[in-house]
């Protein structure tokens, strides 16, 4: 039977809230030293206007699918960092 429309179903997700749902979530607790521990990485929390230090705060890490990971302490994102655990100077990053 063919279609009753002509083109696709598929519509472009332009709020890009798709890689986040398609991301892993795990939550961390942050070390002594500011860092994050992901997968042999140490990931170190930038300065944030937000708090002096987020040592033993509990953050979600955000793996995604292409390798870039984010740090996320409840709704804010604190840093991103590319698959080597690098910094991304990112000037969207939530203040």
């Amino acid at each position: 039977m063919a279609p009753a429309e002509i083109g696709s179903a598929f519509v472009l997700d332009r709020t890009g809230r798709v890689r986040e749902i398609l991301c892993l979530q795990e939550e961390r607790r942050v070390g002594n030293d500011n860092t994050v521990k992901w997968r042999g990485l140490s990931l170190q929390i930038p300065p944030s206007p937000r708090r002096a230090h987020f040592v033993r705060a509990t953050v979600r890490v955000h793996d995604y699918p292409d390798g870039h990971l984010a740090i996320f302490h409840g709704p804010h994102r604190l840093a991103d960092y590319d698959p080597q655990g690098k910094p991304c100077n990112d000037a969207k990053l939530a203040a």
